[in-house]
């Protein structure tokens, strides 16, 4: 049995399909758009010369020419999706305060104690999945809401452990100076990928 190339599933490119199930930077994605017009392109040059390859086949093939190419491209390549001015300014963010990595996070998840957990992703982010007792308030607003938390305008407790976590490290490490910033004393940002803490099989509700 033979189909083309341009077509795999429910109408959709073979390699979109792929794609799909890649977790990959934008720049990446916008790598494997490009390869995905190769593949349709050499699907116009197959059925220009009346040639069929067997699905199976060809789909294999394009999937392992795509997945070399990606690879063989090395990661700061995908890594100037922003200035450089905000890579040097979370750097210099994660020198002025504590981070912690997975494991520590994850003793910390399963004995929390006092100490408030923070998940600074945004709402959309949060609700399709979260490390379960964290709180989420968006980077965005976090100098306003995180107040109610720590017991304002009664007794603000500014020495309080606050756990804070993103995706990657990234914004929890912007969002702990900025704690530090208004007096908090006692912020860790979690520096680690959510995706390996889920692979890991560490806590994770949807």
């Amino acid at each position: 049995m033979t189909r083309s190339v341009s077509r795999f599933t429910n109408g959709e490119p073979a390699f979109s399909i792929l794609r799909s199930g890649l977790s990959i930077s934008t720049d990446r994605g916008r790598l494997l758009a490009v390869i995905n017009k190769m593949a349709l392109a050499q699907q116009l040059f197959l059925t220009s010369h009346k040639r069929q390859i067997p699905m199976n086949q060809l789909f294999t093939s394009s999937m392992a020419i795509m997945i070399g190419v990606v690879l063989a491209i090395p990661p700061h390549a995908f890594a100037q999706s922003v200035p450089p001015v905000v890579s040097q300014k979370i750097q210099a963010a994660k020198k002025q305060i504590k981070t912690i990595d997975m494991e520590e996070y994850r003793k910390v998840v399963e004995n929390p104690g006092t100490a408030l957990i923070v998940d600074v992703r945004e709402p959309n982010e949060f609700a399709a999945g979260h490390v379960p007792g964290a709180s989420n308030i968006p980077r965005g607003v976090l100098e306003f809401q995180i107040w109610k938390q720590v017991g304002f305008p009664a007794n603000p407790d500014l020495s309080r452990n606050i756990i804070l976590q993103c995706q990657s490290g990234n914004r929890a490490s912007l969002a702990a100076q900025s704690l530090a910033d208004l007096g908090f004393t006692h912020t860790s940002a979690v520096v680690m990928s959510l995706e390996d803490w889920q692979q890991a099989g560490h806590p994770f509700v949807k």
